[in-house]
C-alpha cells in the first residue's frame, strides 16, 4: 500500500508520517517511509542548493528537477511496494503541483510534466492548515514559508487539485492524535 501525506509547510506531515509508521509497525507490518525531495539524490541535492540559495534556477528548471527527482525514485518505490506492506511518502506529486502552480507556472505545463510514469498512491491525504497557523508553528521561516500570501495560494492549490484527484482532506488545526485517528479510520474503510 502506498500512502502519501501532503500539505503546506508546518502542516504536520512529518508528525503524521511518524505516527503512521509506528501504527503499522506495532501491527507487525513492514513499513518504509521517504521524504521528497530526495536529499541524497542527484536532483534532490540540486533542489536543496536552490532552496539554500547556493544556486539559482528558473521556476521551470526547478520543476524539471523536482520531476526528475521523483522519476529517479520510481524503481525504488516499486521495489518498496513489493518488499514492504506499507510505503509512506512525505510529499509527492501534489506538493510539486501546488507549489509550481502557486509560483505562477502554467497549470497545463505542470500537469503535462508530471504525467510521466509516476506511481499513484493508494491513499492520498492533505493536511489542510491556514498559512497563518502554520507560520506560528515554526521557530523560523525561509522566504517561501514567510510569504503568507504564497502559502495560502499553495494551500488552496492543494485543496482544489486534491479534491480532483480524490485525496482525503484533513483539518490540520486539530491535535496530532485526532488527525492520526481520522487517517486511520479512512485507511480501514
Amino acid at each position: 500500500m502506498l500512502i502519501v501525506i501532503e500539505g503546506i509547510d508546518s502542516a504536520g506531515k512529518s508528525t503524521q508520517v511518524e505516527m503512521l509508521t509506528k501504527y503499522y509497525q506495532d501491527q507487525g507490518k513492514k513499513v518504509q517511509f521517504f521524504h521528497f525531495p530526495n536529499k541524497n539524490g542527484l536532483f534532490g541535492k540540486e533542489i536543496y542548493k536552490h532552496y539554500n540559495r547556493e544556486k539559482t534556477y528558473s521556476k521551470e528548471c526547478l520543476e524539471l528537477l523536482h520531476t526528475l527527482d521523483k522519476m529517479t525514485m520510481q524503481e525504488q518505490i516499486t521495489a518498496w511496494r513489493q518488499e514492504y506492506d506499507v510505503v509512506i511518502l512525505d510529499r509527492y506529486t501534489l506538493s510539486q503541483y501546488a507549489y509550481a502552480v502557486s509560483s505562477g507556472l502554467d497549470e497545463r505545463w505542470v500537469k503535462n510534466l508530471m504525467q510521466y510514469s509516476l506511481e499513484e498512491p493508494d491513499f492520498g491525504f492533505i493536511l489542510d492548515l491556514p498559512a497563518e497557523i502554520a507560520s506560528k508553528r515554526r521557530a523560523e521561516s525561509d522566504a517561501y514559508e514567510a510569504d503568507l500570501g504564497f502559502q495560502n495560494k499553495v494551500r488552496w492549490a492543494f485543496v482544489i487539485r486534491g479534491q480532483e484527484l480524490g485525496y482525503h482532506i484533513i483539518d490540520a488545526t486539530q491535535e496530532p492524535e485526532a488527525i492520526h485517528n481520522q487517517i486511520i479510520k479512512i485507511l480501514k474503510e
